[in-house]
């Protein structure tokens, strides 16, 4: 018997096993680099699709020279309320707001936070720039009433 090419330790790995071994984990590791591109590349298209959207806005209310508007759209085929938060101040603002929506069938409330927003900025909702309290998923029927109650420190 010979036991000089013999593995005197089975527990270990053999030069053959690591070869084996390296060479699954070299492709494990080409496949989820390509899966990552795919994923990226989806996401990519799915964000930066154009919303249905018009660049017709309608005022909710201003409250401290801050105004807010909303405008319904569409983002990949999902039926979405856009809010725009404009800052009329010559001073920065911030604070926190709650948007009452009424339809009729009951009433929805959706909190926000405006963090130090600049004199003179605005903030839109849009699909290429998903921002979760500046896009609310939801389909307004009939006439809804819209309102805003908020808190704003003015700079």
């Amino acid at each position: 018997m010979n036991l000089i090419n013999k593995n005197p330790f089975p527990f270990l790995n053999t030069e053959d096993q690591i070869k084996e071994t390296e060479g699954k984990t070299l492709l494990i590791y080409k496949f989820l680099k390509t899966l990552k591109v795919i994923l990226l590349a989806a996401l990519f298209f799915n964000f930066s699709s154009i919303p249905e959207a018009t660049d017709e806005w309608t005022l909710i209310q201003t409250v401290n020279n801050v105004k807010f508007y909303y405008q319904s759209g569409q983002c990949n085929g999902h039926t979405l309320l856009f809010l725009k938060i404009v800052n009329d101040n010559t001073t920065e603002v911030h604070g926190h707001w709650r948007l009452n929506i009424d339809q009729g069938t009951g009433k929805m409330q959706f909190m926000g936070v405006l963090m130090d927003m600049k004199a003179g900025v605005t903030k839109t909702g849009s699909c290429e720039d998903p921002g979760p309290e500046l896009m609310i998923p939801l389909e307004l029927q009939g006439s809804p009433q819209l309102s805003i109650e908020a808190n704003f420190t003015v700079q």
